[in-house]
């Protein structure tokens, strides 16, 4: 998608006393579309916490004015994900294995299962490490989801999901090396109070 970026804390203030330092290690769920944020829906529900692709089977962008369609859209649109259903056309089983950079890994599986005309079953799961070029960086996640669709009648449907797992995730900030104490030396050792004043900040 064309001007659409992941939010990686790089819009968060750096040595400021009004930082959100959780911005920059949770912000990476969100995406800006033309500069301004987006809104995050699943299944068109608000929806704010961790998510993966292996029990994603659809991704759609309403972009800008668009967005409004939704209800809860953003200026930037609205960037949904739509989770993988219960099939009841056929079976099938799938599996994915792969390696990334650094030394990383990640498995898939897939699994659909009817039982007659009328219901169906979906698990996938996933286990995914991601290393990085920066030492000590690393996430790790362990996701499991169960989908079911049973068919009441020709007009009616009814669908259910239940997703679970555990995401062990370190997260480096983007910001480089910076030497203050070398600042602070060649600016005369000079004592501040606390909090700081805004002399104080500027000069810093």
């Amino acid at each position: 998608s064309t001007n659409s970026q992941l939010f990686a804390g790089d819009q968060v203030t750096l040595a400021s006393t009004s930082d959100d330092v959780n911005a920059t290690f949770f912000g990476f769920e969100s995406f800006r579309v033309r500069g301004v944020s987006a809104t995050l829906t699943r299944n068109y529900f608000d929806w704010a916490l961790p998510t993966d692709t292996y029990n994603s089977e659809r991704v759609e962008e309403a972009r800008g004015p668009n967005s409004i369609l939704f209800g809860i859209g953003s200026a930037g649109g609205v960037v949904n994900s739509m989770t993988k259903r219960a099939s009841l056309g056929r079976n099938f089983r799938t599996a994915t294995v792969g390696l990334s950079s650094y030394g990383g890994y990640r498995g898939t599986i897939d699994l659909n299962q009817r039982f007659g005309s009328r219901l169906a079953l979906r698990f996938n799961a996933v286990y995914d490490r991601n290393e990085s070029f920066r030492n000590f960086n690393f996430s790790q996640k362990q996701m499991a989801a169960v989908a079911a669709t049973f068919k009441v009648s020709d007009k009616t449907t009814l669908r259910a999901e239940y997703e679970t797992g555990r995401i062990i995730d370190n997260v480096g900030t983007n910001m480089q090396a910076v030497d203050q104490f070398g600042n602070w030396v060649n600016g005369g050792r000079t004592l501040i109070t606390t909090p700081l004043t805004a002399a104080q900040t500027t000069a810093a």
